[in-house]
């Protein structure tokens, strides 16, 4: 082999090597990760955040509000029903002209009444415990009102039936006519226990039933008692006549056929 094919080859095989080291891939070299900083290790405690007030305050709001709410149409809804029962009460009171009677308490519970009117009419909203205070006392100003004048004639029938049951007792009716008496007396008895409890108007009317039941009690005892008088009248007539024919027979057989005393 010459020279030149020599040099040939080992060319050749350079270029070869070369060619290789170039298209072999590289090493890639394993970066080690740095070790974490001890103030990046160490964890902050955990803190628990207290709820910002601003949080809780509408939630508040809402429920007083709630509240606020019901109470405002639960005082609406009395205040409503106290002004018609005081207006029932002060028509009561115009239909037995007593408006008169006791003008001036009259007078001061309309006032109320009608101060307690105008805020109803101005909603739900303007009733507050003022309000209800003066249709409360618009009620109580009429229904005293009425309380007065039934217990003026409350009295005013108790005395007179209670006259009446003694002039029944004095005509002995309670034995006479012990039926008539007795529901009489009943009815009398019933005005005095409501008049201790105060029910005026229940009273008015137990009296006022006494006082025909005691009128009728009288008339039957009066009319047995005249009878009974006429009855004893009458006897006493006969007894007297008899005493007198007596009397005259007598003298009769004590006179001589002609008239000369035996």
């Amino acid at each position: 082999m010459s020279k030149v094919s020599f040099s040939r080859i080992w060319l050749a095989i350079l270029i070869v090597l070369v060619v290789s080291c170039k298209s072999a891939p590289k090493n890639v070299e394993e970066v080690q990760p740095e070790p974490a900083k001890v103030e990046e290790i160490v964890a902050e405690p955990e803190t628990k955040e207290e709820p910002a007030v601003a949080e809780e305050t509408p939630e508040v709001v809402e429920v007083e509000d709630g509240e606020l709410l019901t109470k405002k149409q639960s005082m609406y809804a009395e205040l409503g029903e106290t002004l018609t029962a005081a207006r029932a009460k002060r028509q009561e009171v115009m239909n037995s002209n007593l408006n008169n009677d006791y003008e001036e308490r009259f007078d001061q519970s309309d006032d109320a009444l009608n101060t307690a009117t105008d805020i109803y009419e101005a909603g739900f909203e303007a009733v507050d415990e003022d309000a209800l205070a003066t249709a409360h006392s618009a009620l109580e100003g009429f229904t005293s009102i009425i309380n007065y004048a039934l217990l003026a004639k409350a009295e005013s029938l108790q005395s007179t039936s209670g006259s009446m049951q003694q002039q029944a007792l004095r005509l002995r009716a309670d034995t006479a006519v012990k039926q008539n008496y007795n529901l009489a007396a009943e009815l009398y008895n019933k005005g005095n226990a409501a008049m201790r409890s105060q029910d005026y108007a229940a009273a008015a009317e137990f009296y006022g039933e006494a006082i025909p039941a005691f009128m009728e009690t009288i008339n039957i005892a009066t009319e047995k008692k005249t009878k009974a008088e006429l009855a004893l009248k009458n006897a006493e007539e006969k007894i007297s006549n008899s005493e007198k024919i007596v009397e005259d027979a007598v003298k009769q057989l004590e006179t001589s056929e002609d008239g000369e005393t035996l």
